[in-house]
């Protein structure tokens, strides 16, 4: 699975990181698969990590399918934590800007959207001028293995 998710209870953050060409099914596979992990803790944030992905089914059609077939997701997390979407590139964030537009619909958790990490962690509460969060979330994430 190009998804990779790694759970950091010292943080109260769950990190994924998406590689190359990421799918609904993996999205998710990836998503729905965490609340029955049993590191899951509801109201831990959420990083979604695009930039080393491709989105060939970003889609409208496909994009709401995947918010609606979130709810079950979203429904399990706390009220109060949020989910980061970093995407550096023209492409990734306009998907997902477009997935946080269409999950409004179905979603009654905070989304935001950022094309900087440090845009993404401040979104979440946590200061970006942490280097010990940023090396265990951006110089130690080459070290994931795909679905973990």
């Amino acid at each position: 699975m190009p998804i990779a998710r790694r759970i950091l209870p010292e943080f109260g953050l769950t990190f994924v990181r998406y590689f190359g060409d990421v799918t609904v099914k993996e999205n998710l596979d990836c998503f729905l698969g965490y609340i029955d992990d049993p590191q899951f803790d509801p109201n831990f944030h959420v990083l979604v990590d695009q930039e080393s992905c491709t989105l060939s089914e970003a889609t409208y059609s496909e994009m709401r399918r995947l918010a609606y077939c979130l709810q079950p997701y979203y429904k399990a997390r706390g009220r109060a934590s949020r989910t980061a979407l970093y995407g550096p590139t023209d492409v990734q964030f306009g998907i997902s800007r477009l997935y946080e537009s269409v999950s409004e619909t179905y979603v009654d958790r905070d989304v935001g959207v950022f094309r900087t990490q440090e845009e993404a962690l401040a979104y979440l509460g946590y200061d970006p001028e942490d280097q010990e969060l940023f090396d265990t979330l951006w110089h130690s994430a080459l070290q994931f293995k795909s679905g973990t």
